[in-house]
């Protein structure tokens, strides 16, 4: 916006000079106008341009700042004017003019105060990490109370920072969204996660086809990739059944190839997944057979007694974990919460009813 305040581009004794020279040659041709008619176009006329070249050229100094610029257009006007109105133009832009130009907006007492620039903190402000439950939480919220949709749609975007496994949920939860611009941003995050995983499956399932799975490692790839679908939710029902037989076919090939105790690992959550325990307490066997860590191998197997109800079997379980193990930020909360010392010490009577509700289930 332009200010129509601001101050004259020279100063008063610089514009009076060519004021003065313009008015003075401006009388001398109207002078001679009067004495000599006749002779208007070739001494009384010339006068004339050259006193309004002189008056504009002293008006246009007397504007303000942003009035006077650009400048070729304003002296144009200006010339323009002293030309076709010879005298009263430049008494009227002297007098009417460019006083009301200086006086048409005061200077307004400022809405606002400068402030000192902060100093640095001490130390950077922490941010949430991908896998802190606060962050997942957090756009959970964003997507099911604010009610702006371009906050839900930067929801939408900002799960692309977070794991496959927390980021499918919430954008499941924008698929149900009322605008379609979420609901369309969700269906196609989830189809890029599905259509990579599908890639996968077909370059590894064309290279099966062609024989070239000696070891059995792509069977058990593409086992871990259909175990995927399960993992991330992104399959439900009887789609997810057919994925996870898919998966338990698969890791059977690749155990007809080598047996390693990580296979059977996966071939016992693969059970456990589809309800049958007697397989998955099988395969588990097989790995603690095979040497696997008790790290690797009693949180899946006190998960299996948890879900079959055999709670003592699920604290003996979790008691071979070691500390760094207990300590894990996944396992740490179940790990308290099962471990034997739970209850106070001395208090043997709640420690034994425990123990006989326990052998009651």
């Amino acid at each position: 916006m332009r200010r129509l305040d601001a101050p004259p581009r020279s100063p008063l004794p610089v514009i009076i000079p060519w004021l003065l020279a313009g008015l003075t040659l401006e009388g001398i041709a109207a002078y001679c106008l009067l004495l000599t008619p006749e002779l208007l176009w070739w001494r009384s006329l010339p006068q004339h341009l050259m006193a309004s070249l002189l008056l504009a050229v002293g008006l246009w100094k007397g504007l303000p700042r942003d009035i006077a610029h650009p400048m070729a257009g304003t002296l144009a006007f200006l010339l323009a004017s002293l030309i076709l109105l010879p005298g009263i133009g430049a008494v009227g832009i002297a007098l009417g003019v460019l006083p009301a130009l200086h006086s048409a907006r005061r200077t307004r007492p400022r809405a606002w105060r400068p402030l000192p620039i902060p100093d640095l903190p001490f130390r950077a402000v922490p941010l949430p990490a991908a896998n802190d439950p606060t962050l997942r939480n957090g756009l959970g919220s964003v997507l099911s109370g604010v009610g702006d949709p371009q906050q839900r749609q930067q929801a939408i975007l900002a799960c692309r920072h977070l794991p496959r496994r927390q980021a499918v949920p919430l954008l499941r939860q924008g698929l149900m969204d009322a605008s379609d611009d979420v609901r369309l941003l969700a269906y196609s995050m989830l189809n890029a996660i599905e259509r990579e995983l599908d890639s996968r499956l077909l370059a590894l399932t064309r290279t099966i086809e062609q024989g070239d799975d000696p070891a059995g490692h792509r069977a058990e790839a593409i086992s871990t990739l259909y175990w995927e679908y399960a993992y991330l939710g992104l399959a439900q029902g009887s789609t997810l059944r057919y994925l996870l037989e898919q998966a338990l076919a698969f890791i059977d090939q690749a155990l007809e190839h080598r047996t390693t105790a990580q296979r059977w690992l996966q071939r016992g959550r693969l059970c456990a997944t589809l309800g049958d325990v007697a397989d998955a307490e099988r395969a588990f066997a097989h790995c603690e057979r095979l040497g696997m860590n008790d790290d690797d191998l009693a949180p899946h197997r006190a998960e299996l007694a948890f879900r079959q109800r055999r709670y003592a079997e699920v604290r003996r379980q979790l008691a071979r974990l070691s500390a760094a193990a207990a300590g894990d930020p996944t396992l740490h909360p179940v790990a308290s919460f099962w471990r034997v010392d739970a209850a106070p010490r001395g208090d043997t009577a709640t420690t034994a009813a425990r123990e006989r509700q326990e052998a009651w289930r």
